[in-house]
């Protein structure tokens, strides 16, 4: 299994890059608990954030959604 943190990574990366996929809002609902306006640097840590404070069922479900 992939480290965490990698996990996250890839998570944060994926959003950043795909702002408006089905894949991002889930995750940021999920995460955040709503979809920002702005998807930018803040929004970007903040749930870089969420998910270094998730579980671990959290991330590998979040992790899936993107790959």
């Amino acid at each position: 299994m992939m480290e965490q943190g990698k996990m996250i990574e890839q998570i944060v990366s994926f959003v950043g890059e795909n702002r408006e996929s089905q894949a991002s809002v889930a995750i940021c609902r999920r995460i955040l608990g709503h979809y920002p306006e702005e998807m930018d640097g803040r929004t970007l840590a903040k749930l870089r954030q969420g998910l270094e404070g998730a579980g671990q069922d959290e991330i590998e479900s979040c992790y899936y959604i993107v790959m």
